[in-house]
Formats: structure tokens, sequence, C-alpha cells
């Protein structure tokens, strides 16, 4: 009968429970991963409808008053657009990519863990060091990259609300009563 000695412990189902371990982690990122690229899918698309809409609206829309000021509905959408751009940000940004951070940052110790055992399966760590590379004067990481992404649908539709603010000067109005004339002969 062989004996184990207490110097040198049994690693083998250590070592197959890191790899488990490690497998578990990488199908987490994949999910947030695919979860995060599908927001920013559905965001494109919002995007493009609200882009759409507030062109189809300034260009077949009536002027619509209420009180004593006149615009163009198409004003509305791009502001509705953004809004709903802001909430697609918050479901990526805020919700689902820092899970994914949380499951990259998981990753790191079972990784030195197999590196211990001889086995390469650094895939997260590569992943992270491939995303943090400078991009014109800034260090990019995948944080950055989500923000920029965001901001700039922000900023088309900023643009696009002010466009629409000046090429619809002549709609957009206040009616201002102007003054009888005098009565005098």
């Amino acid at each position: 009968m062989a004996r184990k000695s207490s110097e040198a412990p049994d690693s083998a189902p250590d070592l197959a429970a890191q790899v488990e371990v490690w497998k578990k982690i990488v199908e987490v990122q994949q999910h947030f991963n695919d979860i995060g690229w599908r927001i920013r899918g559905l965001a494109m698309t919002a995007l493009t409808f609200t882009l759409g809409a507030t062109f189809f609206g300034y260009l077949n829309a009536d002027p619509v008053t209420v009180g004593s000021l006149g615009f163009s509905p198409a004003a509305f959408v791009p502001v509705l657009g953004f809004l709903l751009w802001a909430l697609f940000w918050f479901a990526d940004g805020i919700w689902y990519h820092r899970l994914l951070s949380g499951a990259g940052a998981a990753a790191a110790p079972v990784e030195e863990k197999l590196k211990e055992h001889g086995i390469t399966a650094d895939l997260s760590t590569e992943i992270q060091n491939a995303s943090h590379l400078r991009w014109l004067c800034w260090e990019m990481n995948s944080t950055r990259k989500l923000h920029l992404f965001y901001g700039a649908g922000a900023v088309i539709l900023v643009i696009t609300a002010l466009a629409l603010l000046l090429m619809t000067g002549d709609r957009i109005s206040i009616a201002v009563p102007l003054p009888a004339p005098s009565a005098t002969p």
C-alpha cells in the first residue's frame, strides 16, 4: 500500500478544481461580455431609430403650438433619444460592465495558482493587458472605451438637437403681441 508523504500533498484534486474554477470564470466573463455587446447593439439600433425619427419628423410634421410657443415636434425626439441612450449606458456601464470587470478580477488569482502547477491559463490577464493600450493621448482600458462609446452617442444626439433648433429657427417662435395702432387722425 502506497503512503502519501506529509511533505508533498496530493495536488491533483486541487489542480482539477482550479481548472474547473477557471473554466467557470471564463464562462461568466463570456456571459457578461455577450450581454454588454447585446446592449450596445440595441443602443446603436435605438440611436439610428432616433436619428431617423428626428429627420422624418423634421420633414413631415407640422409645427405644434402650445400657448404662445410654436415648435417642431421633431425637437422632442433627440431629447427622448438622449434619455434612452442614458438608460443603455446605465445598464451597460454601471450594471453589467462592472460585473464583467469583477469576473476578470476573479480570474487573476486562479490563473496564478494554475501557473504554479505549470499550466498557462492566462486568458483574462492577457485580455486585460491588451485592453490597456494607449490611444491618442489616453491610456485606454475597457471602462474608458465604454464611456467613449456612450459619450460619442450622446454628442451625436446633442448635435442633432442643436442642429434641429438652428434649422427650424423659423418654426420655433414665441408669439409676441404687437401693440395696437394708435388712433390719432
